[in-house]
């Protein structure tokens, strides 16, 4: 859901920051895609002592992992919605500025 705010003329934004941010978002992403276990190789661990609750956290940890990419791609696709609307805004002010100055 999108919810659409009026804000102040005066609001500074760094488009750099914003940029930045997302640029992180995506490093996160491209690192938290770990490879999980191989099903015959969980089946092995999970037969000897102690494997079964090695096996379980192996799976926690890649629901986990999951959880986080699903949460970080919102997060970067959010801040790529903002950089547009943002970029936009920014575009319409300088050409108000030099149409103004004309």
């Amino acid at each position: 859901m999108v919810h659409h705010r009026a804000v102040p003329h005066d609001l500074h934004v760094d488009l750099v920051a914003v940029r930045s941010a997302r640029v992180s978002a995506r490093a996160l992403l491209d690192g938290l895609r770990p490879d999980g276990l191989d099903p015959a190789d969980l089946s092995a661990l999970s037969a000897v002592p102690g494997g079964a609750g090695l096996a379980a956290e192996h799976d926690r940890l890649l629901a986990a992992a999951d959880r986080a990419v699903r949460e970080i791609t919102e997060l970067h696709d959010a801040l790529g919605t903002a950089l547009a609307g943002l970029e936009a805004a920014e575009s319409h002010a300088v050409r108000s500025l030099t149409a103004a100055d004309r």
